[in-house]
């Protein structure tokens, strides 16, 4: 917020992971409207320009600023057990897509923006 005072530390974390941080808005900002064939050329032409885990997609992966280091979106949540009293219906299932997507608009949200998801919605 204007006038707040940043810690030191902070400061100097963002300098260490900007680079990162600006691959990851750039990742989901532009390759996030890309359509499933596009997504494979866009991850192929951004592993030209930044080293990532061999495995998956950039899509695949979000940058954990504390550890600096790029990780599978599952390993960025805690696991919820399923709860076997809940109809089928009622049940959320997290996967690296609900996760990926629910980052994305948390911290879009968060700067008071408005968010409009659209496609199908996987059922």
């Amino acid at each position: 917020k204007e006038g707040d005072v940043i810690e030191k530390e902070r400061v100097d974390a963002l300098k260490d992971n900007i680079e990162n941080i600006f691959f990851l808005a750039i990742i989901w900002g532009i390759g996030g409207a890309c359509d499933d064939e596009s997504r494979k050329k866009f991850d192929e032409y951004v592993k030209t320009k930044k080293n990532f885990p061999a495995k998956g997609t950039v899509f695949d992966y979000s940058y954990d600023v504390m550890s600096g280091k790029w990780k599978g979106w599952m390993e960025t949540v805690q696991s919820v057990p399923i709860d076997a009293r809940k109809s089928f219906s009622d049940l959320v299932v997290q996967t690296p897509e609900t996760v990926s997507y629910s980052f994305i608009i948390e911290h879009i949200t968060t700067q008071l923006k408005h968010v409009l998801c659209v496609g199908p919605t996987g059922t």
